[in-house]
């Protein structure tokens, strides 16, 4: 009897063009570099757990099962495709976001009407051995949220992608109609490095930051459908911005009365082939931890709505990938 090899995992992913309808994945849709693919859980509800009825004994009934939905985790990294929009956009665009054109590159923005556009997420699991045979999962109207963040100077930026999906199935696949990776982007990674970045006007020195795009997910059910959901949509969203600035005497940055004054003021992070923007942040939060033998303040920022809809329809925050 074969066994399924983790590493033999294959993964692909496809805009919806209606929300909840599965589409056909292809090799053209497995053409993005993913990390730590997980399905974090499969969930079956029952409807009474235990199901318990009078028996006269301590014995318990069936079950009932209920809709199908699944967790499905990974990470990419940002990295520009030249003058392309880079492929991992699509995942962006599955957590509420648009993207646009310009002569420094790609804007990518979160927008309230990207809440249901939705993906169709494939994988696939290969045997080992010489005549193997693969299975597949089918989730349908995917909708997520992202964390992008970098675990030091020098380390590249991790985007850490979670969505939630109906199951429609999980079924039997011939190794040949496997989506095989294809056309991705071979570029070097950005790295935290060679940067700047600057609040309210003032550089401060940070070594790691974290944006989560902070969006809620909840399902719309449906009886019409094989799992139960139509599919998933953003509900709310709460982008989060958290940095290290090194604890200073600095007479124009002073973090304690800004956080106790409510101050709001612009963030800009910028490096090789990535700027955020924050146009309106607000600290929400203040420590002070060691850090290699120095002290830092770490902050989180709530990423506010602009005063004026600008280019991006109101976006609280924006990310440049550059050309």
């Amino acid at each position: 009897m074969s066994q399924f090899a983790s590493q033999l995992r294959a993964f692909a992913s496809k805009a919806e063009g209606t929300a909840g309808t599965a589409e056909t994945l292809a090799d053209a849709d497995n053409n993005v570099r993913v990390w730590d693919l997980a399905v974090s859980s499969l969930e079956v509800p029952m409807d009474m757990d235990p199901s318990k009825y009078a028996t006269g004994d301590f014995g318990l009934g069936e079950g009932i099962p209920g809709p199908t939905s699944a967790s499905i985790s990974f990470t990419t990294k940002f990295v520009n495709q030249g003058v392309e929009e880079p492929n991992w956009t699509k995942f962006a665009k599955g957590a509420g976001c648009e993207t646009s054109s310009g002569v420094a590159g790609y804007t990518i923005y979160p927008d309230k009407y990207s809440a249901e556009d939705t993906l169709t997420l494939g994988i696939y699991d290969l045997e080992r051995g010489s005549s193997p045979s693969g299975l597949h999962y089918e989730f349908v109207g995917c909708m997520g949220n992202c964390t992008v963040s970098t675990e030091g100077t020098g380390k590249p930026y991790m985007m850490a992608w979670e969505y939630t999906g109906g199951l429609n199935d999980i079924a039997d696949m011939a190794e040949a109609n496997i989506p095989v990776l294809t056309d991705v982007a071979s570029g070097i990674a950005d790295r935290f490095l060679n940067g700047s970045g600057t609040f309210g006007g003032v550089d401060l020195c940070i070594s790691t930051m974290e944006l989560n795009f902070g969006n809620a997910i909840s399902p719309v059910q449906c009886v019409g459908t094989n799992s139960g959901y139509k599919n998933y949509g953003i509900t709310a969203a709460v982008p989060q911005l958290t940095v290290n600035p090194v604890m200073s005497r600095n007479a124009t940055y002073d973090v304690w009365s800004k956080f106790t004054t409510g101050a709001v003021e612009e963030i800009v992070i910028t490096t090789e082939q990535f700027t955020l923007t924050v146009p309106r942040a607000q600290i929400v939060s203040m420590g002070v931890e060691d850090a290699d033998g120095i002290f830092r303040t770490p902050l989180t920022f709530n990423c506010l709505r602009p005063t004026a809809s600008g280019s991006y329809n109101f976006a609280p925050w924006t990310m440049l990938c550059k050309f």
